[in-house]
């Protein structure tokens, strides 16, 4: 039990990707350059396991486990997080948003810190400004068919991962000296309400569903 059980270890002499958990182990990859100057700054398996991605403070790389074929390498020096969709169909980097340094677009405003990439042949199918660490993550029905996105006090749906165009968007104007409102709403147009409640003395709430996400099966709301 375990002998086939690929994870992977972080440490000061690098990163690396070991297979078994008894004496007869083996290392299969590993990335051992310049650790210390370069440290591994975040890496995700994919859902099924299948693809494995680190950033080690040069480039951010994904690549086929078992055949060892590159999917990704750029270099994105900065990549604090990476998420995979649910279905493995997209790779999504965030680096923390920075206004600080040389701009290099025509319009001289910060280059986009979100990008996404298709899996199946690893090109970059858009990038985005995500100017939040707390809100940047985007949120995907469980067949891929809808991803949400937090921007401000906007919610942006997109079809899929298409995420340099917002396919509907709700807004929730503030009211001054109200109290914290979390509220279900259908997901098609127009939103119905299905459920809401208000919390007093929150500044931010955490949804977690079950599994499935389905409406008629429960979701535990805390408040913080």
């Amino acid at each position: 039990m375990g002998d086939n059980l690929v994870y992977a270890v972080r440490g000061s002499s690098g990163l690396a990707l070991r297979r078994g958990l008894g004496p007869d182990s083996t290392t299969i990859f590993e990335d051992k350059e310049n650790p210390k100057e370069n440290p591994c700054s975040a890496f995700q398996f994919s859902n099924d396991g299948r693809i494995f991605a680190y950033c080690d403070g040069r480039k951010t790389r994904a690549f086929e486990i078992a055949s060892g074929r590159e999917i990704v390498n750029v270099e994105l020096r900065r990549t604090k997080h990476i998420l995979f969709s649910p279905r493995d169909t997209h790779m999504i980097t965030y680096e923390p948003y920075a206004i600080y340094g040389q701009k290099v677009s025509a319009d001289q405003k910060p280059e986009p810190n979100l990008h996404v990439y298709s899996i199946a042949d690893g090109s970059c199918i858009t990038t985005v400004v995500a100017t939040k660490e707390a809100t940047w993550m985007p949120q995907f029905s469980d067949d891929e068919s809808v991803a949400v996105r937090l921007v401000g006090s906007e919610l942006l749906l997109h079809k899929g991962c298409q995420f340099d165009h917002y396919d509907q968007k709700i807004i929730v104007p503030n009211t001054k000296s109200s109290p914290g409102r979390v509220q279900v709403r259908t997901l098609n147009p127009p939103f119905a309400l299905i459920t809401a409640k208000n919390f007093f003395r929150s500044d931010r709430a955490i949804l977690q569903w079950n599994s499935k996400g389905r409406c008629k099966n429960p979701v535990i709301v805390t408040t913080l």
